[in-house]
């Protein structure tokens, strides 16, 4: 248990951490404690016991500041890391500059608050070379990541062997179907790919006369729904056509492009 002398003592060297912690010159508080009493030399080694403990505590917030900083900074590469692999080779992500530069800004203010906290020259000039080697190094290494997730070059388009198209019977008799008769064209197209989108894929058909020619003016196009089909997803098309001259069949065709989100 401290006595009253040890618990005076503790306060008046807690109001000189104080003191010197708002900017109190040394030699200000000095004077102050020669005024209440103290023999310059104890007061000088009080003060000078307060102000190791002030530029320690002012070290100690600078390291933190720093090492906050550095946190900050480094969720923002973290985020915009994530969300470069979210998206995928070509699509769009976000980058988030505001925390990097926020990090960035606390990171410097964090060395220059445990620079100044340092008398000697040589021990400023220590700590300076340690975190500029950490910025240097932090710099470098959100380069390298940057680069490559900028130049990630994309995979290669599948081959037609990716979709999967599968028609409906027509009905057609053997015959041929009439003019002026009704028939359903559908069916249902399959994206095999795991990367790669099918976009705008349309049905492409031309109706064929009894003699296995193309009828004039008889081409149409079925567009597929959805217009973008996933990977792993499937789109389907339907319409319902009245051929103006007979037809034994029609020459069908799809066509569609690959496209990455």
């Amino acid at each position: 248990m401290s006595t009253p002398g040890e618990i005076a003592v503790e306060q008046q060297f807690a109001q000189v951490v104080s003191y010197l912690d708002s900017g109190y010159s040394r030699q200000q508080m000095i004077d102050l404690l020669v005024e209440s009493g103290l023999e310059r030399e104890s007061a000088a080694l009080f003060v000078r016991t307060a102000h190791a403990a002030v530029m320690h505590e002012r070290r100690v917030r600078g390291a933190r500041m720093f090492l906050g900083g550095v946190g900050l900074a480094l969720l923002g590469g973290l985020v915009t890391l994530g969300a470069w692999f979210w998206a995928g080779p070509g699509g769009t992500y976000i980058v988030t500059y505001g925390l990097i530069i926020v990090g960035a800004l606390y990171a410097l203010w964090g060395v220059f608050k445990t620079l100044i906290s340092y008398s000697g020259i040589v021990s400023a000039l220590k700590w300076l070379t340690a975190y500029a080697v950490v910025i240097t190094l932090l710099v470098l290494g959100g380069a390298v990541v940057l680069n490559k997730t900028i130049n990630a070059p994309l995979p290669d388009v599948p081959d037609d062997s990716k979709v999967k198209w599968e028609q409906h019977e027509l009905g057609i008799p053997p015959g041929g179907l009439r003019a002026g008769g009704a028939v359903t064209i559908s069916g249902e197209v399959t994206n095999l790919d795991d990367l790669w989108y099918i976009d705008d894929a349309v049905i492409r058909l031309t109706e064929v006369d009894r003699t296995g020619g193309t009828l004039v003016n008889s081409r149409k196009e079925i567009p597929v729904t959805p217009d973008s089909i996933a990977p792993g997803e499937s789109g389907v098309y339907s319409l319902r056509l009245t051929p103006r001259e007979r037809t034994t069949g029609f020459d069908t065709e799809i066509i569609w492009s690959w496209a990455m989100r």
